[in-house]
């Protein structure tokens, strides 16, 4: 792990990365069309996730994770735009790996934040939260399935009949 000389110049870029992310695709029926989950590879929201993910893997969970602890409960939380959610648990789930050691602390809270968003109006939000729990079940498996599979498995399980967002229903099955 590296050294970060100027911890300010790292919170801002980890700001703007996470504004970036924001300008992900709007449109549904288009994302509910994209069945394989294809991403336009030079979108800026794809771009500034994987830089984010670069980043923590560089640097580790010890200079990534104070930053993005202030940030995550509130983009989890905002009722108002499911971008932000959406966006929220994508950073969860992109410095899992490069900020697992760090991040094991935190684990429980973090996938308490995670936990109702398989619940969200939004099937773009639901199939996030998915995506950032089977991220998280890599990461941090074993003990990720051991400590939470009671709380995850059945909702993952009720989520295999969402019938009208086939994304959701196919990720919730491949992370069973």
């Amino acid at each position: 792990q590296r050294r970060v000389r100027d911890p300010q110049r790292l919170k801002t870029l980890i700001g703007i990365l996470c504004t970036m992310m924001l300008e992900v695709e709007d449109d549904i029926e288009e994302w509910s069309k994209n069945e394989k989950g294809d991403q336009d590879t030079t979108s800026i929201a794809l771009v500034a996730e994987e830089f984010l993910d670069r980043l923590s893997i560089a640097l580790g969970g010890k200079w990534i994770l104070p930053h993005v602890l202030e940030l995550i409960p509130t983009f989890v939380t905002d009722t108002k735009d499911w971008k932000h959610r959406y966006v929220g648990l994508t950073i969860i789930s992109r410095i899992g790996e490069g900020g697992s050691y760090a991040m094991m602390p935190h684990l429980s809270a973090l996938v308490g934040l995670v936990l109702p968003l398989l619940k969200d109006n939004d099937p773009r939000v639901r199939w996030a939260a998915v995506n950032t729990l089977s991220q998280l079940s890599i990461d941090f498996g074993p003990n990720f399935q051991t400590y939470f599979h009671a709380q995850v498995l059945p909702q993952l399980i009720g989520l295999t009949e969402d019938f009208n967002h086939p994304r959701v229903q196919s990720q919730s099955v491949g992370a069973i």
